[in-house]
């Protein structure tokens, strides 16, 4: 995002559509708490760069699940 920060980026997401499913991906260190703030802002599954493909795969289904009835 050259322009836009995550954050800012999920907040403008969430204006949009609250019911939107939001992921985020960081590489940063842990330390930074990046992927805890994103959270608290309103990604649904955050992800930890490095990660393996089956880690995107499940964290995009379960965001593409229908919610439970």
């Amino acid at each position: 995002m050259p322009e836009t920060e995550g954050m800012e980026t999920i907040q403008q997401l969430r204006a949009v559509d609250a019911e939107l499913k939001i992921p985020a991906i960081s590489g940063a260190p842990q330390e930074w708490r990046i992927l805890g703030m994103a959270e608290n802002h309103g990604a649904h599954k955050t992800l930890a760069k490095p990660f393996k493909l089956a880690e995107l795969t499940e964290a995009v289904e379960t965001l593409l699940r229908p919610p439970a009835p």
